[in-house]
C-alpha cells in the first residue's frame, strides 16, 4: 500500500454534487493529512472511522486535480499521486 492515496474521487470519476467529500487512506504514523485540490491550499484533513476526509464546496465544473500529503514524525512529507476528476454540475 503507498503511504498516501486519495481513495474518492477516484481516477476519472466524474462528481455531479455541490458539495463532495474526499476519502483519503494513509498509513499508520502520519501526524497530519492535508489535501490540495487544482494546485491550491493545503487543507486539513478530518480523521474519522480509520480514514481521512476533506469536505470540497464552491467549485465549479470542468476537470480538476487533487493531491494529497501526510507529515510523519521528523518532518517528513510524503505525497500522494495526482487524482484527475471531473465535475458536471446541474445550472
Amino acid at each position: 500500500m503507498a503511504d498516501v492515496s486519495i481513495e474518492y474521487p477516484s481516477e476519472g470519476e466524474v462528481v455531479h454534487y455541490h458539495a463532495y467529500t474526499f476519502q483519503v487512506k494513509v498509513v499508520e504514523g502520519a501526524l497530519h493529512v492535508r489535501i490540495s485540490v487544482d494546485g491550491g491550499p493545503w487543507h486539513p484533513c478530518r480523521e474519522s472511522m480509520g480514514l481521512w476526509w476533506y469536505d470540497w464546496c464552491g467549485y465549479a465544473s470542468g476537470e480538476h486535480k487533487a493531491m494529497a500529503r501526510i507529515e510523519k514524525r521528523g518532518e517528513i512529507v510524503i505525497h500522494s499521486d495526482l487524482r484527475r476528476f471531473k465535475v458536471e454540475l446541474e445550472p
